[in-house]
């Protein structure tokens, strides 16, 4: 049975995405990128589309936003308006 994106595990891997931002302020990156480099390295592998569920709800948060061109979308932490 797949997570619910509003499960404790999808919760755990936006805490962690949001933690390498805080990290790494000027992290910006795709959302292949992300799963490779931005979740932490001693957990398994997650599915794109778990990352792009987690990505989603930050972006509904106003935590991040998603810049770059429709065909290489990027996303970073939310800039100041």
């Amino acid at each position: 049975m797949a997570e619910e994106p509003d499960g404790p595990e999808h919760e755990q891997l936006c805490n962690e995405l949001l933690g390498y931002l805080q990290d790494h302020p000027n992290a910006m990156d795709t959302l292949e990128g992300i799963a490779g480099w931005w979740v932490p390295h001693h957990r398994v592998p997650v599915d794109l589309e778990r990352v792009a569920q987690a990505l989603r709800t930050l972006e509904a948060r106003e935590l991040i936003e998603r810049t770059g061109s429709p065909e290489r979308q990027l996303f970073r932490i939310r800039r100041a308006r």
